[in-house]
């Protein structure tokens, strides 16, 4: 009681030492004091000051906390630090106005907190990847990212979540953030068979200003609907029907991206690559549509977390398997059945996928060739998924895949060839916090190519790529306007371009040295976001590619002619390079359906197929990597894109301009000699090109009726130095014309009709100016590289999908009906001069062309109409 009571006391007597009239900020600023209280209420000492007369105080009584305890001890502070010191507890600001002191509350900081989870199927547990998290109040969200993990930083407050997936019901959750929370959202398959059948895009239109340009997410069921090949559903052949993607002509799954080679498209599965992603010389690819959960094109402007290509990047993600309970499906056609199970190991904890296909075709080409010995392909997925706990998943996927042909050439012996590919991944998502998401990836893959001359005694032709790669990723959710990624791969590289083997043995025939070669990059991007219409993407990737022993190199004059040889010890650096690839976008939402997009990338390749060859029928896959006497291919693309949403009935329209130009591109002499050439790189020659065009795409997303609709207008020249006399030419897959459509209509809830047509512009290839004729043979005349145009290609398939099962049961089957090349067109891949027509109307190459003046143009095409009926089937 005394000590309160002395307390106040000194405060009324520093009060009586203040003159009478109010003192300016300047005057009280000069004044010091001596004050030491504790715990007095800050309504008592603002009273005690005013009946002095001597300070005015003006507050809103309801608004200042009163009652809040004040303690200050000051010796010789003018009154300004006192009133500083005051307010800083009671968490208030103070003002000189009109001489009175003007009390507020500080106004609060915003604080932000950070909403992250997984989200899954609700049935299997499966996660999702790209499912949209949208905050429909604040107008803002989020994707999740390629292992199906989110975070959404934002200011504290309740919140309506709505989470959305294409073919999943939308959940909408609320959640109140006056804390970090982690939420795992599980969400349901709509299941087509127990309601009419709605086909609704997820509303990216809210969040566009995440998606990068020029990437294209496919759902796994669009794969199902689109009309194949024997009923055989083909990622590679749906990808081609995406505009800016050119197929290279009937019978090869090869393709083309803005420009770029067949090689400068790097495909990915579960981030390990692929290099021959085909089976039956191209006719299909190696991937499996029931195995696949998501796959994600980029035509250009690709994440600096990725390089290595030219020109695009597939990257295909396969499913986890059920973690809740077994399951299995698969189908029977005309050339392959597959089938898959899924199970658990633990429920809820981990999960093991399995899938197989094998063929049963050799049946159909012993009709028309009884000398077939072996005629078959195989592929084989599996993937164990385990989650160690809320912060740690691991994944193990494999993959093999082979295909194998042989015919009888002689007594007691055999011919044919042989493929594999193989691919193995080991994956660790680490969550660190709900700001900061880590994986780390070990991959490898190879790919070996055999061709026998006798398989009886063990004589081959085989050439050979592998890979081992280390990378580890993070991503840094840093806050509501800055996402962050950063990574390292480190790889490794062997590849053999080519060598004869006796009884399985390294032949006397010329040696080709094999090739070694480390690659170390390391990236860093950030996605910021400058105000609610204007946001952009920068960052870089620095790769270093160090050519290493044990091999060896020519050395060529300026006439390509070898003069030295140079041999490297294993292991021994010896060609190093070094490229620094930036990535810069800017994106701008001009309306809430609007937005419009600029970027820029370059992008290096050290990896290069060297083939000559534009039949569609090969896999003969020669890979050589950049050194002394190959430069490394670089880059450099801008495209400029328009998106627009039309809400109501559904459509999206997005336009996309490029231009890009390309350096060290690959040409080859006339009549390079590609097999069994120690000098391989005496055939060769470098120059540039360049790629520019337009490309239209309308979706529509909603309704019974759902597809596209593309048109692409492009260019691509190129100039070598030493072909076609330094002139520019037009390149092999330079096809100015391309209109694609895929169309997927329900007729109803158990029966689906789908159509795809594709029409290009022929592909150019160089045909003789004339002939001349010496010592009884006829010698084509070539004047000009690419002078001529193969005829356009159109083609149009249609598909029918009867669900047999009434109503939605644990057994679901179904029947589809294919019918690939409807109207029979007869698209040539190859166009000969030098043959004639017999007597009985057939074609052949005459025996004296000198005697032979009705020389004939005759083409070879590879489909005809062709009906597939297949059998689905489903349990789960």
């Amino acid at each position: 009681m005394g000590t309160h009571y002395c307390v106040k006391s000194l405060i009324i007597i520093i009060l009586i030492f203040l003159s009478v009239r109010v003192y300016s900020q300047d005057d009280i600023s000069a004044i010091t004091v001596s004050l030491s209280f504790e715990n007095i209420p800050l309504e008592e000492i603002l009273e005690k000051i005013s009946e002095s007369g001597n300070i005015n105080f003006s507050y809103n009584p309801k608004k200042i906390p009163l009652e809040s305890q004040i303690s200050i001890h000051v010796e010789n502070e003018s009154i300004k630090v006192v009133l500083e010191k005051i307010c800083d507890q009671a968490h208030l600001s103070f003002e000189f106005v009109e001489q009175q002191i003007i009390l507020k509350n500080k106004p609060k900081k915003k604080l932000n907190y950070t909403l992250s989870g997984y989200v899954k199927d609700i049935q299997s547990g499966e996660l999702l990847i790209g499912a949209v998290i949208f905050l429909p109040h604040l107008n803002t969200g989020t994707i999740t990212n390629a292992y199906g993990f989110y975070s959404l930083t934002v200011p504290a407050g309740i919140y309506d979540v709505e989470v959305s997936y294409i073919g999943y019901n939308q959940s909408i959750f609320q959640v109140e953030l006056i804390e970090n929370k982690t939420i795992d959202v599980d969400i349901k398959n709509s299941g087509k068979l127990l309601e009419e059948i709605i086909v609704s895009s997820v509303d990216r239109t809210k969040i566009f200003d995440v998606t990068p340009l020029s990437a294209i997410d496919l759902n796994p069921t669009i794969l199902k609907e689109m009309p194949s090949l024997m009923g055989e559903g083909d990622v590679i052949k749906t990808i081609q029907a995406i505009p800016g993607i050119k197929l290279h002509g009937d019978g090869s799954t090869w393709f083309f991206v803005r420009g770029g080679g067949s090689d400068q498209n790097m495909i990915l599965l579960d981030d390990a690559p692929i290099y021959n992603p085909s089976h039956m010389l191209g006719l299909f690819s190696t991937f499996v549509p029931d195995v696949v959960k998501n796959i994600t094109i980029y035509k250009g402007d690709m994440p600096a977390s990725y390089g290595g290509r030219l020109s695009s990047l597939v990257d295909i993600r396969t499913n986890d398997g059920n973690l809740n309970s077994f399951g299995f499906n698969g189908s029977i056609g005309l050339i392959s059945s597959k089938l898959a199970l899924e199970t658990p190991i633990k429920k809820g904890k981990s999960s093991l996928f399995l899938s197989g296909r094998t063929s049963h075709i050799k049946w159909f080409f012993e009709r028309t060739n009884p000398d077939v010995e072996d005629f078959y392909f195989y592929d084989l997925n599996a993937k164990l998924n385990v989650k160690l706990n809320k912060k740690n998943r691991l994944f193990l996927s494999f993959y093999s895949g082979a295909d194998s042909y042989s015919n009888i050439a002689g007594q007691n012996t055999s011919s044919g060839i042989r493929w594999r590919n193989n691919a193995l991944t080991f994956r660790w998502n680490h969550v660190f916090n709900n700001k900061v998401f880590s994986n780390t990836t070990i991959s490898t893959s190879s790919y070996d190519y055999r061709m026998y001359t006798s398989i009886q005694q063990n004589n081959y032709w085989n050439a050979q790529i592998a890979n081992l790669s280390l990378k580890f990723d993070l991503s840094w959710f840093l806050n509501s306007q800055n996402t962050i990624y950063t990574g390292i791969n480190f790889s490794g590289h062997n590849m053999d371009p080519g060598n004869y083997y006796l009884d399985g043995k390294l032949g006397a025939q010329p040696y080709v040295s094999k090739k070694h070669a480390r690659e170390l990059a390391l990236y860093a991007e950030n996605e910021q976001k400058i105000n609610h219409r204007f946001s952009l993407r920068y960052g870089f990737r620095l790769s270093i590619w160090d050519n290493t022993g044990e091999s060896f190199e020519f050395v060529y004059n300026e006439d390509f002619q070898p003069i030295d040889t140079l041999y490297y010890d294993p292991g021994q650096s010896y060609h190093q390079y070094f490229n620094l690839e930036p990535r810069l976008s800017f994106n701008y939402i001009a309306t809430k359906n609007t937005s419009l997009k600029l970027s820029y990338s370059r992008t290096t390749q050290y990896l290069h197929l060297i083939s000559n060859s534009i039949s569609p029928f090969t896999t003969l896959e020669v890979w050589l990597p950049s050194g002394p006497n190959i430069p490394d291919q670089t880059a450099n693309q801008v495209i400029l894109s328009w998106f627009q949403s039309f809400a109501k009935p559904g459509l999206d329209l997005s336009i996309e301009a490029y231009y890009k130009a390309m350096n060290n591109q690959i040409d080859y002499i006339d009549h390079a000699n590609m097999l069994l050439n120690p000098i391989v790189e005496s055939q060769l020659r470098y120059g540039k090109a360049k790629a520019y065009g337009i490309e239209f795409l309308i979706k529509k997303n909603e309704g019974k009726l759902t597809g596209w609709l593309g048109y692409t207008l492009s260019k691509v020249n190129r100039i070598t130095k030493g072909i076609n006399q330094d002139r520019t030419y037009p390149a092999f897959n330079d096809r100015p014309h391309e209109l694609t459509s895929f169309l997927s209509f329900d007729f109803s809830k158990r029966f689906n009709a789908s159509l795809n047509w594709y029409y290009a512009t022929g592909a150019a290839f160089t045909t003789p100016n004339s002939f001349y004729y010496y010592n009884d043979m006829s010698l084509p005349i070539y004047s000009e590289k690419n002078n001529s145009r193969l005829p356009d290609y159109h083609r149009m398939d249609l598909s029918f999908i009867y669900r047999l099962n009434r109503k939605l049961r644990k057994y679901q089957h179904q029947l589809g009906l294919s019918i690939f090349n409807v109207y029979g067109r007869k698209n040539p891949i190859f166009i000969n001069f030098n043959k004639i027509e017999s007597e009985n109307n057939s074609f052949v190459i005459p025996g004296n062309l000198l005697q032979s003046q009705d020389l004939l143009t005759t083409n070879t095409f590879v489909y005809n109409v062709i009906p597939s009926l297949t059998y689905y089937f489903q349990f789960k």
